[in-house]
């Protein structure tokens, strides 16, 4: 009897990364936030055609696109990712290959592009309330509409 992979081990919704430079990207994710390569599935290329890391409790798939998938690209995508310590998970980022994008905001708030591209919002776990966040986005929107 075939065995069926199972999807227990994901969430209802599971980033996928169309990325170039996948096993830096993967490196990246080690580096700046301890996740673990669970899977890695190379074409006859050398590609990556398919890679799952465990980021925290959750799962990131990742690929590389190449010329024969011709509908395929690699687009950018934005993530969020919880962690303790905000300026620690960020210069760690910045060691392992992140570029800065924004620096962090006290101790709540920063982001990095990795070396494919994607977007990762540095965030204490410890979150505001949305009364507080209302307020900030309003104070946020003011002084950008003053520049």
């Amino acid at each position: 009897m075939a065995s069926k992979t199972s999807t227990a081990r994901y969430h209802s919704v599971t980033a996928y990364l169309m990325c170039k430079h996948v096993p830096e990207v993967i490196a990246f994710l080690e580096g700046a936030f301890g996740a673990r390569e669970e899977e890695r599935i190379l074409d006859e290329d050398g590609h990556v055609a398919h890679a799952v890391m465990a980021v925290g409790d959750s799962k990131v798939m990742l690929g590389e696109p190449t010329p024969a998938m011709k509908r395929l690209k690699a687009r950018p995508a934005h993530h969020y990712v919880f962690v303790s310590d905000v300026h620690a998970a960020y210069e760690r980022a910045l060691t392992v290959g992140g570029t800065p994008f924004s620096k962090p905001i006290g101790p709540r708030l920063g982001a990095v592009t990795d070396p494919g591209g994607n977007f990762w919002w540095i965030a204490r776990k410890a979150m505001v309330s949305t009364t507080r966040l209302r307020r900030r986005n309003a104070a946020y929107r003011k002084k950008q509409a003053g520049k």
